[in-house]
């Protein structure tokens, strides 16, 4: 019964370290920089809902807000209309990556 409870307490504090990590991802000044902290965004969601009781998802809005803040707003001029209208994280990291890939503007 105690293992079982400093399991979950472990749990809670890995949980909350992948949050704080996943809060102090800053802004990308390069593209490269993006794509690194959208790996970090995509890593630390799966960590943090692996750790959760019952497979608990990350929650799409959080995602979907921080990648809007982390993307340069050198490239989110370009997208800012279409991003406005991504109904989640998947189609908005589709529109960003499509986005970085333009020879003109990305």
């Amino acid at each position: 019964m105690v293992e079982v409870a400093h399991r979950g307490g472990q749990a809670k504090h890995r949980a909350q370290l992948l949050m704080n990590e996943f809060h102090n991802l800053s802004k990308a000044t390069t593209i490269v920089e993006l794509k690194n902290r959208i790996r970090e965004i995509e890593r630390i969601t799966a960590q943090w809902s692996e750790t959760t009781d019952e497979g608990v998802q990350f929650d799409e809005q959080v995602k979907m807000s921080k990648l809007r803040t982390i993307v340069p707003t050198g490239i989110f001029d370009y997208i800012a209309i279409q991003a406005a209208e991504c109904p989640d994280y998947d189609s908005l990291g589709t529109l960003i990556e499509t986005q970085i890939m333009d020879p003109v503007t990305g």
